[in-house]
């Protein structure tokens, strides 16, 4: 688990999975998001982690057809404010606040 949060902390996350060591995927009342932290390779560069979001979008899986089955992509266009971090944990932290109600 990359991170600890507290119950009370994110009012507006219903919840909130670790997937690796740097990422989390968050379902709130306007989507499900997976973020990444990012860790930022070159030599001397602040802050060293900087979030990467995705929200998951529900598609036709061919809207050609009649048929009524959905796919769910991880939508990388998400405008959401920057997030940085010296560590995974202050980097996630501040994604987690980025999270629209």
């Amino acid at each position: 688990m990359p991170i600890t949060v507290s119950a009370g902390r994110f009012p507006n996350l219903r919840e909130i999975w670790g997937e690796g060591p740097n990422t989390l995927v968050v379902v709130a009342q306007t989507g499900t998001y997976r973020i990444i932290a990012r860790h930022n390779i070159r030599s001397g560069s602040r802050p060293l982690y900087y979030a990467h979001f995705e929200r998951q979008t529900d598609l036709p899986a061919s809207p050609q057809t009649n048929v009524s089955r959905i796919i769910s992509v991880w939508d990388a266009g998400v405008d959401l404010p920057d997030a940085t971090g010296e560590t995974i944990q202050e980097c996630l932290e501040a994604a987690l606040e980025s999270i629209p109600d």
